[in-house]
């Protein structure tokens, strides 16, 4: 893995529906792929929506659709690996779009350096946060 200083663009989004901020990342993945920007940090927040991931079934949701369509929650097919993922009102969401292979990463990798560093940023402000080795993602109590 390279130390040397990279370009990062953040884009603070604020609050936008799943399918459109899925949208915004293909399309920006296909520029990062042609070398078109720089790595790229999209931050935003969804109104209430469960996505499934490409593992993920209607049998993995507690609710029916029309149960989740009663409380204001949408359902969405995503095109990412796992399983079921909740995202909603004060949650803020981070997607990278960024090359691995120059740097030496994988997927796993970069995702593990992730959960490391958000740990780390939260324990600065006093929020202790842990990693789940089953499970992936930061967890707090």
């Amino acid at each position: 893995m390279t130390t040397a200083a990279l370009a990062l663009d953040v884009r603070d989004l604020g609050v936008m529906d799943y399918a459109a901020a899925a949208d915004l990342q293909d399309t920006l993945a296909e520029e990062r792929l042609n070398d078109e920007i720089p790595d790229t940090l999209l931050l935003v927040e969804h109104p209430p929506v469960i996505t499934l991931g490409r593992r993920a079934s209607l049998d993995d949701v507690y609710l029916t659709e029309a149960q989740l369509t009663q409380r204001g929650i949408q359902l969405e097919r995503a095109t990412r690996g796992g399983l079921v993922t909740y995202h909603g009102p004060g949650q803020l969401v981070g997607y990278p779009i960024v090359k691995l292979r120059p740097r030496g990463l994988t997927v796993p990798c970069y995702v593990r350096a992730l959960e490391l560093a958000i740990v780390a940023a939260l324990q600065e402000i006093g929020i202790q946060a842990r990693i789940d080795e089953g499970h992936v993602g930061v967890w707090t109590d």
